[in-house]
């Protein structure tokens, strides 16, 4: 998997819409990061995938800088080593329920949900 993002984008895009994460680099480390919470994905992974880390350093204003990050599975896994899939499947059922609740509210957007599903089905 290949990914380039600019550096900290969401602290650039005031953490809005859908720049709530940072993907960065430190020390050759890729890592995703908010305000409350950052993950050493080349740490986490290092059992399961070799993480290559690049950005231009000519360009002197981090804003500027994008950071491209490769991701080379070393062997395969099971979502269960990095996830609860049983606490999964709970946190997934309670935002369907809340999503289920809001359409009740708005019969339109009930309607619509229907005909889409119909539509996929």
């Amino acid at each position: 998997m290949y990914l380039n993002h600019r550096r900290a984008e969401a602290v650039y895009e005031n953490w809005s819409g859908l720049h709530r994460w940072n993907m960065d680099c430190c020390d050759g480390n890729f890592l995703i990061w908010n305000k409350e919470n950052a993950v050493n994905v080349t740490e986490n992974l290092k059992d399961y995938a070799e993480i290559r880390v690049r950005y231009d350093d000519s360009v002197h204003i981090r804003e500027r800088q994008n950071v491209g990050v490769e991701i080379i599975k070393k062997r395969n896994f099971e979502l269960g080593d990095f996830f609860d899939l049983r606490n999964e499947d709970i946190i997934l059922t309670r935002f369907i329920d809340k999503l289920m609740e809001k359409l009740a509210l708005d019969s339109s957007a009930f309607s619509r949900m229907l005909e889409s599903a119909e539509l996929m089905g």
